[in-house]
């Protein structure tokens, strides 16, 4: 994943439009302090990173399918950022966040039975930490 990220960075720097101008090498290559930062991780995951991915996915053209595993996790990933930057308090129970967070939690729990028997992208802890945040909403 973070080939994929260096190349999207690599073709930012060279790409008269600037689709994401917060992304910096910190977001791709952080050292270990950065990588304890929250706001690293949610300006890696979120609307903004998903929009530029896009823009770098069509850019690429028929190599563009080698994103999208990435640009998946994005769309949840960001679901998650959205709702939880979100500073209105979820009174009722049909509040549509509870619903996405509902749709996310399901997509990472058939994501982790299908990654179960080959290399996981992510440590058991951090994806229990994902189902907890979601939970404890």
């Amino acid at each position: 994943m973070v080939r994929k990220f260096s190349g999207a960075c690599g073709w930012m720097h060279t790409n008269p439009v600037q689709i994401h101008r917060k992304l910096t090498n910190e977001h791709i290559f952080p050292n270990q302090s950065e990588k304890m930062q929250n706001k690293l991780a949610e300006e890696l995951l979120d609307t903004d990173k998903l929009t530029f991915m896009e823009a770098y996915q069509q850019h690429m053209g028929a190599n563009g399918s080698t994103l999208d595993g990435v640009i998946e996790l994005l769309k949840n990933t960001s679901v998650l950022i959205d709702v939880f930057r979100d500073r209105r308090t979820a009174n009722e129970s049909n509040d549509i966040r509870l619903q996405k967070l509902h749709a996310v939690q399901q997509w990472f729990h058939n994501w982790q039975k299908k990654v179960q028997s080959q290399k996981s992208l992510m440590s058991s802890e951090c994806q229990e930490d994902i189902q907890s945040s979601i939970i404890s909403f």
